[in-house]
């Protein structure tokens, strides 16, 4: 998988953050990229930034089907 993000692709933090505004391992969605730096909206609803190295994209959505125990 090319780890690369670009906008709209869905990402999370895969280290400690300075920044109180974001939370470990929540995932975020990219509203933009500028050179090395990603850009999304935080956890208090403003635009923020963090470097790419920051960030691991996350793979593709696979559909889950709930397993029901048998009574």
């Amino acid at each position: 998988m090319n780890n690369e993000i670009k906008t709209g692709d869905t990402f999370f933090t895969t280290v400690e953050l300075a920044r109180s505004n974001l939370t470990p391992l929540k995932s975020y969605v990219c509203t933009g990229v500028e050179s090395n730096r990603i850009f999304f909206i935080d956890d208090l609803g403003q635009q923020d930034w963090h470097y790419s190295n920051m960030f691991t994209k996350t793979k593709e959505a696979t559909p889950v089907t709930e397993v029901k125990p048998h009574k």
